[in-house]
């Protein structure tokens, strides 16, 4: 199931075209900006268990006639999802990536990066980026910590939250010290719906009309877990 969330400006000619893949208990976002550039934000998951970039998220890609990748944000740790990028790689010139620590790249990936000259940038050096017909991505940063930021995408008077793997602690240093900030109209929600996140605190300050979850929905882990749902309905997100 692909959910398409379609924001449309003044001008036929003025789209921004998001896709919000379900690739299980990871995150995929697929951004097609107004002047044509291709942003994704995150890239699915490549193990030995769960193929969903190379089965889903290539194949929609290529559907789609994407070539090129102009942007691709990695919005948590790699840790051990290497092998994701790497795909993302193989299939598709990737111009410039930003993620957390550049330390994590070693081996294959880091071979791949060299061999395409792929810019990489780390996520701590910048707040912002604008471009790509009229768009702004914002940087939320943790001072608390280095490793946790949100990223707002916005483009007229519409704006989208990705979320990550935020959970309740990080939530409150971000409404504590990004409160206007965060309120926007779609929300993607951190840890596929875990209970270990979305707080009614955070929640009421996104304040979001339109709520996504990306998940396998293992009922003896909870997820999603009911009562973020029912926040999010009282709160009155449409999940």
């Amino acid at each position: 199931i692909i959910i398409i969330y379609l924001i449309f400006a003044h001008l036929r000619n003025n789209v921004m075209e998001i896709t919000f893949l379900s690739v299980g208990n990871a995150d995929c976002t697929h951004i097609e900006s107004p002047d044509g550039s291709n942003i994704l934000i995150d890239v699915g998951i490549e193990n030995q268990f769960n193929k969903t970039t190379s089965s889903r998220v290539v194949p929609y890609l290529k559907r789609k006639n994407v070539r090129t990748i102009d942007l691709l944000i990695i919005s948590d740790m790699i840790n051990k999802n290497h092998k994701a990028i790497e795909t993302i790689l193989e299939n598709f010139q990737v111009k410039r990536i930003v993620l957390y620590d550049k330390n994590e790249i070693s081996g294959k990936l880091e071979n791949s990066i060299i061999k395409t000259k792929t810019i990489i940038e780390e996520l701590e050096y910048i707040n912002n980026i604008k471009g790509f017909g009229g768009l702004e991505i914002l940087f939320l940063k943790n001072n608390s910590d280095s490793k946790n930021a949100l990223i707002k995408l916005m483009y007229n008077k519409n704006s989208i939250l990705f979320t990550g793997k935020t959970e309740t602690v990080q939530e409150r240093y971000f409404v504590v010290n990004y409160k206007e900030i965060l309120k926007s109209d779609v929300i993607k929600v951190a840890k596929y719906g875990s209970e270990k996140s979305s707080s009614v605190e955070f929640i009421s300050a996104v304040n979001p009309s339109l709520a996504v979850i990306s998940t396998v929905g293992i009922l003896e882990k909870n997820l999603p877990s009911l009562s973020v749902i029912k926040r999010l309905e009282i709160l009155k997100s449409y999940v």
